[in-house]
């Protein structure tokens, strides 16, 4: 039997020792303190498992991104706890622990042969004590992972992006979060988009929602890991490194407790559809907004104005500007002291845009000592319009089934939707059974309790099982784990949630350099 260790830390601020083991003070005599991760595992109640997630439990085509990892266990709440005190995790509780609240840094470590496993992090989202002074006394704990944040934040006041690959968009949509991650593992894009985010409409979308289209668009995945070194890296794994994972992190050979395995419609498909979206840009400025109502702008007094942008057309619902010109006064604008009329104050309004896609705000200041109006107001840019998406077929030779449809927003190059559609109909020229997880405990040996602290989502793993003739490849999307405190150690349960490896040596796209043997492109 391998037997593994558990930690619970909890970010905080704590006081600081010097190597003798006593507290510094600081010129006043008071303890010098400092952030970082104090021990809580004693207070866990131990009948209760801990559990968490991360990655997608999901496989289908859209299973590309994570989901919001969470982190479920119950603390002490009674006298029994390493403070003795009832009520130390009752946020409202006179003897609450100042370290215990809602968005506090949370971590699972796991030792394991000398070697510390930082399994998963996230911050604390909801906290319920239980009532009642002689019941169980518990406190309920859920946290979250990184993912929340890309889940939660707006994506607003970012410019449509040019010539950029999925690593380039992430690392600029991660800049936008609340906080950073600990670290950061993104592999380069096998694709430079032309444009991107030109579809997005700021302030009614989550970040998310955009990282989704990204992965749709290049075929990569995104995740968060844990490791050896971190207990936070975002990963961005390409599309050329899923096809050729390498070697196995994990090969499971007869040793599983579980495997969910199913021969159903998911893999009768008879037609692979790819879709792809060419842009249109105007070649010249054009009028993309118009001023219905004057506008009062008192002196001094900046006014904020969103302009919601339309396609002078009429036949794109959705348009964002690639460029705006600093309006030229009559030409652009006029702004008066007379509502409906003249010009007399044109040199004293400043005009200033956002950033932004669909939507952008226009913040006007008038610098005179007169209320002035802005009563002809018509600003002019270059437009990004999406009109007729185009779709690209390819049968798989099955004679029964459903169209497999891959939606890729940011791919404006029809070849790219040609190759990708006929290296996905060739995966499904015959039916085949789709294994959905596989679960294994970690303690029955040193190499199911490696498998269970090493692998991550978005590891290659290969699975043997007798009974049911699987013997192939697989990609790791999500991840459960089941910790069940011992009298020593920690039982590990690991549920990994599969899709099958699709391996293509040498798969690669680019729009200017196409392997047309790999991918029957005619």
């Amino acid at each position: 039997m391998a037997s593994a260790t558990l930690y619970i830390d909890v970010e905080c601020y704590g006081p600081l020792f010097c190597p003798d083991g006593l507290v510094i003070n600081d010129p006043d005599s008071d303890p010098i303190e400092i952030l970082g991760w104090t021990d809580i595992t004693s207070d866990i109640r131990t009948s209760i498992p801990v559990t968490y997630s991360h990655g997608n439990p999901n496989n289908d085509i859209e299973a590309r991104v994570a989901d919001e990892g969470v982190l479920r266990l119950a603390f002490d709440n009674s006298e029994g706890n390493s403070a003795g005190l009832a009520g130390l995790y009752s946020p409202d509780h006179t003897n609450a622990d100042e370290c215990f609240v809602q968005n506090q840094p949370i971590r699972i470590r796991i030792i394991y042969n000398t070697v510390t496993f930082y399994e998963w992090r996230g911050s604390i989202s909801s906290i319920t004590p239980s009532p009642d002074s002689y019941g169980e006394r518990i406190t309920w704990v859920e946290a979250k992972d990184f993912m929340r944040y890309f889940y939660e934040t707006d994506f607003t006041n970012v410019n449509i992006q040019i010539d950029k690959r999925d690593d380039e968009l992430l690392t600029t949509l991660i800049a936008q979060l609340p906080r950073q991650p600990e670290a950061l593992d993104l592999d380069t894009g096998n694709d430079q988009y032309s444009y991107s985010f030109h579809d997005e409409i700021n302030g009614t979308s989550h970040i998310i929602t955009v990282i989704q289209k990204m992965m749709m668009s290049g075929l990569g995945k995104f995740f968060v890991r844990g490791g050896t070194t971190y207990s936070e890296t975002l990963t961005y794994i390409n599309r050329q490194n899923i096809l050729a994972p390498g070697t196995p992190v994990a090969a499971l050979d007869n040793n599983m407790v579980g495997l969910e395995l199913v021969r159903d419609e998911s893999s009768l498909v008879s037609k692979v559809k790819v879709t792809t979206y060419p842009v249109q840009i105007d070649s010249a400025d054009v009028i993309l907004w118009q001023l219905n109502n004057p506008i009062q702008i008192d002196p001094g007094t900046p006014k904020i104005i969103t302009m919601t942008l339309r396609d002078p057309n009429g036949r794109a619902t959705n348009i964002a500007a690639l460029s705006l010109v600093a309006p030229v006064a009559d030409t652009d604008y006029k702004f008066s002291s007379v509502s409906g009329s003249g010009n007399d104050l044109n040199a004293d309004l400043d005009f200033s845009y956002s950033d932004g896609t669909y939507s952008i705000d226009v913040t006007l200041t008038n610098n005179s000592t007169k209320v002035g109006y802005l009563w002809y107001f018509f600003p002019r840019g270059k437009g990004v319009y999406l009109y007729e998406p185009v779709p690209t077929s390819k049968f798989t030779g099955q004679a029964f089934g459903k169209t497999l449809s891959i939606d890729m927003p940011y791919q404006d190059d029809e070849i790219v939707g040609t190759s990708i559609a006929s290296l996905y109909s060739g995966w499904f020229t015959v039916a085949k059974s789709n294994i959905t997880s596989c679960k294994i405990i970690g303690n029955k040996s040193d190499e199911l309790m490696t498998a269970a602290l090493t692998v991550q989502p978005g590891d290659y793993v290969t699975i043997k099982e007798t009974q049911t003739g699987i013997d192939t490849g697989f990609i790791v999307n999500g991840i459960d784990k089941e910790l069940i405190p011992l009298s020593s150690g920690v039982m590990v349960n690991a549920t990994w949630y599969l899709c099958q490896a699709q391996i293509v040596t040498g798969f690669i796209l680019d729009t200017s350099i196409l392997d047309t043997d790999l991918l029957g492109v005619s």
